[in-house]
């Protein structure tokens, strides 16, 4: 049976031979199965429970062959054929049994193996080969499995922020700033320094802002998706040891510059993944809290490890029981430390009979907070660093461990409104994804439930997984999108340093047989990472060893690299650029640089220093795989039987199709391949890098292969111009970029306050920060840290704000990050004065609708400690209260507002809400029988109004009215009728009494053709023929869009084309055709600000409120040599500058983008 797993995995046919997990429910889907000739007597498909493994249903497969596949391997075997069973015969061909069946695929997962039967002999066949445990690695088909679009074939590159380039020296974290691992941090300034053995506490000043600066190169790179190392609140400079992970660390940047980044990237169509470090936090993390740092600074809520702590030590000193222990402890950090909030004890665990010990074996003891000089208490670490605590995984899952799923991954499956995870609110803040540390060390519960949050949100969110080996079981629809490719790595690095073509395809063959092919082509595609040796150095024989002592091997330097190597890396990176998966370039690769394991794989950047040929190959390889979509998600066929030096396969789509052969030898080969073979039908190819043509005629091609290099062969016809944008490309190699030790650093001399000393009441607040001086004034970097001396008297934030929380003294000490001068201010805090009294300027109030007023509130007497008043409504729907006394008359009514003291006093204002008539109509003129009455309605609006109306007739003697409008005509003649509201509108009716009814011969209106804005009225006017008393009726064709009433009053309703007719009682009928238009009221913009680099594009879209308005949009710039818009909102950056980009609605509404061209 090792020849039928054998010839599965390894042949040019695998792909009919794949896992289908791209299929979707209600789909029929083909299982084949293929053994060596007469080598079974039967094949059934079991399924099995995903979920329990117990057996479900047995298939009986049916025997077949595949006439086509008749003969040896590579012998004009037809490789796109689908899987449709077409071709089949029943029969069996020279070298192989064929097995199939087709079932139709359901809404749950399908888990299944193969059973082989031969003889008395019975075997299972699974994703992983032979087995016994059918429930251990079964194949499975997740109905609607896919991976966001973007990821397939996408060009990443990874960036370690810290390393890259500093944007915003005024942000970076200075020498002896804090301590960590037991030494002072340093801030580093020359980038060229070696890196230190303690490398995590050394700070080169990379930021976000350096990410944005350095945009234009990575997109003459041709990158489409940034993956950022961790870039949340840490102390190390590695931060895989988080602190907090809803905060960008503040020397990176700010939230704002994180938001900038992802906002400008997304303009320039490239992605930002994120690094999520799951598995464990820091120990100096609001979570754990060794040091006690939090739990002294002031929070809600506690650490793990204080709480603990003093549990374990309350056990031990008093003789109590645990609980009794957890009890006090709550009951004393609620009294000392204000602690509502205890989550974050149940996410670790803290062992009560062992302790921390160091390098000698010594117990290591606590050096601050209320142990110390007492022994630390152990703790789970990851692989033992007791500076990473791990997350607890209760049952084996983390997802089951107190508030964790809650906080970090959240319970929202299926919105997608965010909730204030952390796993959704940075999805909120723009990135694209999260690759995921240490995967497999978190249970695929977690996961499989983190997916379900990532996707709630958008589909198109990816999710990459830290996977070194085989990554099958999380590439199954129910966990990860990706993984790091660390195999793909193996595979091409060994081929690069001399190893057989034919093993590192098998390698790349059992990938593609075991992933399913949505997954495959979304691989994370790396040849190194910050956890290993960098590319170069590998191909220079530099193993991945971070317990290397040898100087050379520890630190290499790209002048004692071998040229060898060098050349290698050309090789590397064709084989990366052409074969299938997302290609991702570790920063600098593409520069040449060198360097061992970790961390000597984290070196600065060399701006301006990197190898000019090396950055243009890059460059041109990204052009080329960006113009052939073959290259980038087309098919991928191994070509086996060439030299065991060349390496070839073939990329192909609807467009094009591609040879792609590598050399990995130090001398030029000649190779002939038989391209018709391989579906290649053309009479001459070319090679697209070098456009060296060479004819195939004879469906046969003889091709020089370059030695560590490759060619890339299509039909000459279909090979495509690429540029390279070399301008950009220069800061990687021109020395005009190189970076200078402190080239812009101004270093800080001194601290001092204006005030030295304030006083406080007790609840009061007062910002001391803009006392602080920091000298000098050009200092680059000012950033200053408070603290006090005493919070329960005056706690200080981080911003400056001082809080005076009881009687007494305090001291604030403000320090500098650069240089650590510090300054005192003194703060007294004093007694809370009362509220005695309560009165507001207003006790009764009358409102037209729509109205406001500020109702002032007078708290007495003056020295009052808290002045401040509560507001509220007692009917919110008639009269609207914010918080600063302003009321809004909503609606017609009467409600009475209340101001509430801290102390409980109270005032009161009675408000009434009028809503007067804006409108009044009646029908202008008509004619009745004398004698005859007519009750006359008034339209009045809005049709809410509170308005009265009164009714009068300029003559008695002809017709007269009644309260209620009703009308009579008493004499032949004319007389008018007026309608009054209360608040002054008026309306009127000619009446004319005649002897006798007359009907009317005809009937015509004002308008035959009206437009009105939404909710806008207009009165249409019939005209009958003179004294005919005919009865006029009104009606609408599609009251949604406008109504009419017995007045002729037209009221549009929305947007549409509505007919209005007109009727007499006789019969006769007019029309007017009403069109309604919305107008917008808002109009806004999907950006505000946005940074575009010079001759790119950037497309703005508007949105009007209402959605249905019918307004057309003008755009106009401010500055046409700087930025030009067209019709579509399409700007354009002409040349360094800003502009101010204005949208207009028809209505006169206006929203702004202010453009930066750089």
């Amino acid at each position: 049976m090792e020849q039928i797993n054998r010839d599965a995995l390894f042949c040019d046919e695998t792909e009919d031979y794949r896992c289908p997990s791209e299929a979707d429910a209600g789909e029929v889907v083909t299982f084949y199965f293929r053994t060596e000739k007469n080598g079974a007597d039967a094949v059934v498909l079991l399924e099995y429970d995903p979920e329990t493994g117990a057996l479900l249903q047995e298939w009986q497969m049916k025997r077949l062959s595949w006439e086509c596949c008749a003969g040896s391997v590579g012998n004009g075997a037809d490789t796109n054929r689908g899987i449709d069973g077409s071709g089949m015969a029943d029969k069996s061909d020279s070298r192989f049994d064929y097995y199939s069946c087709a079932l139709t695929l359901g809404t749950k997962i399908f888990s299944y193996v193969f059973q082989v039967t031969w003889g008395e002999n019975v075997c299972l066949y699974d994703r992983i080969g032979l087995t016994e445990d059918a429930a251990a690695h079964p194949f499975r088909l997740i109905p609607g499995f896919h991976v966001p679009e973007w990821s397939k074939g996408a060009l990443m590159y990874q960036i370690y922020v810290d390393r890259f380039c500093n944007g915003d020296p005024t942000n970076d974290t200075e020498t002896n700033e804090y301590i960590y691992l037991k030494k002072p941090v340093t801030r580093v300034t020359d980038w060229k320094e070696p890196i230190s053995t303690l490398d995590v506490g050394r700070f080169y000043g990379g930021d976000l802002q350096g990410v944005l600066d350095k945009l234009d190169y990575l997109k003459s790179l041709k990158i489409e998706a940034i993956y950022l190392n961790p870039v949340f609140e840490s102390i190390s400079s590695h931060r895989y040891d988080t602190s907090d992970y809803k905060n960008i660390d503040p020397i990176l940047g700010t939230l704002g510059d994180f938001e900038e980044l992802v906002s400008v990237a997304e303009a320039n169509n490239m992605h930002v993944v994120l690094d999520g470090v799951f598995n464990h936090v820091s120990d100096d993390s609001v979570y754990f809290d060794r040091y006690y740092e939090y739990l002294e600074d002031g929070t809600d809520t506690i650490g793990a490890y204080p709480y603990w702590a003093y549990v374990y030590d309350a056990m031990s000193e008093k003789k109590i029981s645990k609980e009794e222990a957890e009890k006090q402890a709550k009951e004393y950090f609620t009294a000392e430390y204000g602690i509502t909030n205890y989550d974050y004890t149940e996410w670790f665990d803290v062992f009560s009979d062992t302790t921390l010990k160091d390098d000698n074996d010594d117990e290591v003891c606590d050096s601050v907070g209320l142990r110390a000089g007492k022994p630390v208490y152990g703790y789970d670490g990851w692989w033992g660093y007791d500076s990473m605590p791990i997350i607890k995984a209760t049952n084996g899952s983390e997802y089951q461990t107190g508030t964790w799923a809650e906080e970090v991954i959240g319970k929202n499956e299926t919105s997608k409104t965010a909730d204030n995870s952390v796993t959704q609110y940075w999805l909120s803040k723009g990135m694209d994804g999260w690759r995921l540390d240490v995967a497999n060390e978190v249970s695929d519960e977690t996961w499989q439930h983190f997916r379900k949050s990532v996707k709630a949100l958008d589909s198109d969110n990816v999710i990459i997984g830290e996977i070194w080996t085989d990554a099958v079981k999380y590439l199954m629809g129910d966990m990860y999108d990706s993984v790091m490719n660390y195999m793909f790595r193996g595979a091409a690095i060994a081929y690069a340093k001399g190893g057989n073509s034919a093993d590192a395809l098998n390698t790349l063959e059992r990938l593609r047989e075991r992933y399913p092919k949505e997954a495959f082509y979304a691989m994370m595609n790396l040849v190194d990472s910050h956890d290993t040796t960098r590319l170069l150095s590998y191909l220079d024989g530099i193993d991945d060893d971070r317990k290397q002592k040898e100087i050379a091997e520890a630190f290499p330097t790209y002048e004692n690299t071998s040229d060898a190597a060098k050349q290698k890396q050309y090789l590397v990176a064709l084989m990366q650029f052409t074969y299938a998966g997302a290609p991702t370039i570790y920063y600098g690769d593409e520069l040449g640089m060198v360097g061992a394991d970790d961390p000597d794989d984290r070196r600065a950047m060399i701006w301006g220093e990197g190898n000019e040929n090396l950055v243009k190959w890059y460059a041109k390889l990204a052009a080329i795989r960006s113009s052939y979509s073959a290259l980038r998600t087309g098919s991928v066929e191994p070509v086996y039987g060439t030299d065991k030096e060349i390496l070839g396969y073939v990329r192909s789509d609807d467009s094009d199709i591609m040879l792609v052969l590598m050399n990995n030898s130090a001398a030029d080969k000649s190779v002939t391949v038989n391209v018709a073979e391989l579906g290649i039908n053309a009479a001459e190819l070319a090679d697209v890098i070098t456009g060296n043509s060479c004819s195939a005629a004879g469906g046969s091609v003889t091709v020089n292969v370059p030695a560590y290099n490759g060619v890339i062969l299509t039909d000459k016809g279909h090979v495509k111009q690429v540029s390279v944008d070399e301008e950009n490309l220069k800061p990687g190699f021109d020395p005009a970029y190189k970076i200078k030790a402190e080239e812009r650093a101004v270093k800080v001399t001194g601290v001092s306050l204006k005030k030295t000393e304030i006083t406080l009441q007790k609840g009061k607040t007062a910002n001391i920060s803009e006392n602080v001086v920091v000298a000098p004034q050009n200092a680059t970097n000012t950033a200053v840290k408070y603290k006090t001396s005493d919070k329960t008297v005056a706690s200080v934030d981080k911003d400056g704000n001082v809080t005076a929380n009881a009687k007494g003294t305090a001291t604030i000490t403000v320090t500098t990050k650069d240089g650590m001068f510090t300054s005192e201010c003194k703060v007294t805090v004093g007694d809370q004065v009362q509220a005695a009294k309560i009165k507001l300027n207003k006790t009764k109030l009358s409102l037209k609708k729509g109205k406001t007023y500020t109702l002032k509130a007078t708290v007495t007497p003056k020295d009052c400690t808290d002045k401040s008043v509560k507001w509220k409504s007692s009917k919110s729907s008639v009269v609207k209260v914010d918080a600063n006394g302003k009321v809004t008359a909503k609606k017609a009514g009467t409600a009475t507002i209340t101001a509430t003291t801290k102390n409980g006093l109270k005032a009161t204002c009675k408000i009434t809400v009028t809503d007067p008539a804006t409108k009044v109509y009646l029908t202008p003129a008509m004619s009745i029988k004398k004698g005859s009455s007519v009750k006359l309605t008034a339209s009045v609006f809005p049709k809410t109004t509170t308005d009265k109306l009164t009714w009068s007739t300029s003559n008695k003697k002809v017709v007269t009215v009644t309260k209620s409008g009703k009308i009579k005509g008493v004499k032949t003649g004319t007389a008018t009728i007026t309608v009054k509201t209360t608040s002054g509108k008026k309306a009127t009716c000619k009446v004319t009494v005649v002897k006798s009814n007359k009907k009317s011969a005809g009937i015509k209106l004002s308008a035959k053709k009206l437009t009105l804005k939404q909710n806008a009225t207009k009165q249409l006017k019939a005209t009958l023929d003179k004294n005919a008393t005919d009865k006029v009726t009104w009606s609408s064709s599609n009251k949604k869009v406008a109504t009419v009433d017995k007045n002729g009053v037209v009221t549009a309703v929305k947007k549409g084309t509505v007919t209005i007719t007109a009727k007499t009682s006789g019969g006769k009928k007019a029309t007017c055709k009403v069109t309604v238009k919305v107008p917008a009221t808002k109009v806004k913009l999907n950006k505000t600000k946005a940074t575009v680099a010079k001759g790119r594009t950037l497309t703005l879209k508007a949105t009007m409120t209402p959605s249905s308005s019918t307004d057309k949009l003008t755009w106009t710039s401010s500055n046409k040599k700087v930025a030009t818009v067209d019709k579509n909102g399409k700007v354009k950056a002409l040349k360094k500058g800003t502009a101010t980009i204005t949208v207009k609605t028809a209505s006169g509404k206006k929203a702004t983008c202010k453009i930066t061209v750089k």
